[in-house]
């Protein structure tokens, strides 16, 4: 199988490629906006353009059997610095990749977030009413919307907040490795709202998934992806950090009011998916790279 992966060399990307190269053909496209460990391209097929460029998209879906679009201005603080390129990359030039894989009947795989649920007392499962409420989750409702509408080649993954260490870019910018990031280097956590949850999951765990949608047929077009065990309060992750080392809480101020428990049955009741990394092991894992020097504290998509 020939798989064709949009932002093949990001957090989610450059791991999904290592994995599925092992079985399969992969094709890459990037812009290249951040920097890239140069020995992961070894060997590697990438095309650098824009998605924006469409002749070049079409022609490169053309090559492949399968699509996985990953492009995307990820997080809040990125989509507030660029939000028109923000809504060209993660809405419109989505969309016509959606479309184009549509016409072509080629599935597609979207990478779509949890985040859309905002804020939620309710245990969020996929048909419940969105409430995006960052720039970020906005553009990404928008786009499922329209995927679930007009593509049935189409399949949306909502993914719990990722962690853990990747292979080019591990993003030290989100929960929990931005509060692992803070320990070390000011041995001091800020926290807003500790008692909000956040579903997470390790790379390698959601790599796992994504791969499983490709090979196998699945009867739902908009899955949320995470398990059930890592529904967790801010207060659930720093805990657990305390037991690997020591440092001081903060708690601080914002306007980042998401908490949503979110449901992973529909996943689970189709797949047989064994969880690699709790965030126990998680955190041991992201320690030991920072070690031995293996990740880039500063990687981040603000």
């Amino acid at each position: 199988m020939i798989v064709g992966i949009f932002g093949g060399l990001g957090y989610i990307g450059s791991r999904l490629v290592t994995k599925l190269e092992q079985n399969h053909t992969v094709l890459i496209v990037d812009k290249m906006m951040y920097n890239v460990d140069k020995k992961f391209l070894e060997g590697k097929t990438l095309y650098k353009f824009d998605i924006g460029e469409q002749k070049k998209v079409e022609s490169f879906i053309d090559r492949c059997d399968k699509i996985v679009n990953l492009s995307a201005y990820v997080g809040e603080n990125i989509c507030q610095k660029y939000p028109l390129e923000a809504a060209e990359t993660n809405q419109f030039n989505a969309i016509k990749i959606s479309d184009y894989c549509n016409s072509k009947s080629k599935q597609m795989i979207f990478l779509s977030t949890c985040s859309n649920y905002g804020s939620s007392s309710k245990v969020c499962h996929e048909d419940v009413d969105l409430n995006p409420l960052t720039l970020y989750s906005k553009t990404k409702v928008v786009t499922e919307t329209h995927i679930l509408k007009t593509n049935p080649f189409g399949t949306v993954l909502r993914m719990s907040t990722i962690f853990g260490v990747s292979d080019s870019r591990t993003r030290f910018d989100i929960i929990p490795n931005q509060f692992i990031k803070e320990a070390i280097t000011t041995k001091k956590i800020s926290v807003h709202n500790p008692e909000s949850i956040r579903p997470i999951i390790h790379v390698d765990d959601a790599v796992q998934i994504i791969i499983k949608f490709l090979e196998y047929d699945t009867n739902y077009s908009v899955y949320n992806v995470g398990f059930d065990s890592m529904n967790l309060t801010k207060k659930d992750m720093i805990h657990e950090l305390s037991k690997h080392m020591k440092f001081e809480e903060e708690q601080i101020q914002s306007t980042d009011n998401r908490s949503y428990n979110v449901d992973f049955s529909r996943l689970h009741s189709e797949f047989d998916i064994k969880q690699i990394y709790t965030l126990k092991r998680g955190i041991s894992q992201v320690l030991s790279a920072i070690t031995l020097k293996q990740v880039d504290l500063n990687c981040s998509n603000c």
